[in-house]
């Protein structure tokens, strides 16, 4: 009840949890124990997605049509310099005929995650154009490159990549 209700945050309902099966002696049946931890885990983690230096980068879709508008998410909590501001990140996507565009990824409520979207049209590549032009056959590929790892590496070029399909 404590975990549907809008009343308690979830360390809240977690200590009401624990206060109901104290007082009822249910610490000493194993299925009570064994629902704590796995269903509640540490509360004090939160359940958000963790964002860590290793960077990823993706699109929404892996196969796109030529007038499509692309989506493209980057998780990298190092681009985030300051916490108290949102921040861009301007990364470049191109694609197998030649079109190479610019594109700015806004930062999400200072959270190390940046989305970002470009339009795309079936036509010969035009660069610069703020529009991704392709033509159907050809392949996309976001890159961008993540200046440590958080594991030792620099400067490692991460990409995502994705199809386009002009056959309706």
């Amino acid at each position: 009840d404590a975990v549907t209700s809008v009343e308690y945050s979830q360390g809240e309902a977690m200590q009401y949890a624990l206060l109901e099966t104290y007082q009822s002696n249910g610490w000493y049946y194993d299925k009570y124990e064994m629902a704590e931890w796995n269903l509640w885990g540490n509360p004090n983690l939160g359940m958000g997605l963790a964002i860590g230096s290793n960077g990823s980068l993706t699109l929404d879709k892996p196969q796109y049509r030529a007038n499509d508008v692309l989506q493209i998410t980057l998780r990298d909590i190092d681009l985030n310099e300051n916490g108290s501001t949102t921040e861009t990140y301007t990364m470049t996507l191109t694609t197998s005929g030649g079109d190479q565009e610019s594109v700015v990824l806004t930062e999400t409520d200072a959270s190390g995650v940046f989305l970002g979207s470009i339009p795309m049209a079936e036509s010969n590549y035009v660069k610069g154009n703020n529009r991704l032009d392709v033509l159907n056959g050809q392949t996309i590929t976001a890159t961008y490159t993540d200046a440590d790892d958080g594991m030792g590496g620099v400067n490692i070029q991460k990409t995502a990549n994705a199809d386009v399909d002009g056959v309706y």
